[in-house]
């Protein structure tokens, strides 16, 4: 593997002795060499711009269960991006699986949906029949219609689970989203 050049960077190496670099010198697959100043030749070069370079451990996995799931059975909810595109996904995909016991969608983008726009009633709007839960991008936050809040057994009096937050109204309602908690508390993504 030829040796590729990464300079014109802000590198943070995570080394106290030598916090920063220009820098760094990668040969197979692996950084040799991090430095300032003039760097060396290689193979390979990438201007970085003067951007940051940062370590990382990319974590890509998969929920083996939800990951199959969502390409098997979901509404498709990773590119909706407002309330009529969501509903119309979602109403399509009930309507083209009339046998599905549980409508599921996956996808949804905490950054535009939330504890204010996304509950049970609009849910019930496309889906009144049957129970239908989608989960976020993540599958760490829901919102459940109706029907699949009374299926779960989620309802007003019913208690946080740990870890998590049933969304509510002011009167203590469920409204239908369940988020999970963030230490200390609720995510940014419930207001109530």
């Amino acid at each position: 593997m030829a040796d590729l050049l990464i300079h014109n960077a802000r590198i943070r190496t995570m080394d106290p002795a030598r916090p920063l670099a220009d820098w760094l010198l990668a040969r197979g697959g692996r950084i040799v060499a991090l430095g300032t100043g003039t760097p060396p030749s290689a193979a390979s070069r990438i201007d970085a711009g003067g951007r940051l370079v940062l370590p990382g451990f990319q974590d890509a996995h998969v929920h083996l269960l939800s990951g199959g799931t969502d390409i098997a059975t979901a509404a498709h909810l990773y590119d909706v991006t407002d309330e009529a595109g969501l509903l119309s996904t979602l109403a399509a995909h009930a309507k083209a699986r009339p046998t599905l016991p549980v409508v599921l969608g996956a996808g949804w983008q905490p950054g535009i949906f939330g504890d204010d726009n996304l509950t049970a009633a609009l849910l019930d709007r496309v889906v009144p029949d049957r129970p239908a839960v989608i989960y976020d991008s993540s599958f760490h936050n829901a919102c459940f219609n109706s029907r699949a809040l009374a299926m779960a057994g989620i309802g007003d009096d019913t208690l946080d689970p740990p870890n998590g937050h049933i969304v509510r109204d002011a009167q203590g309602r469920a409204r239908g989203c369940c988020m999970k908690r963030r230490s200390p508390g609720p995510s940014p993504a419930c207001r109530n």
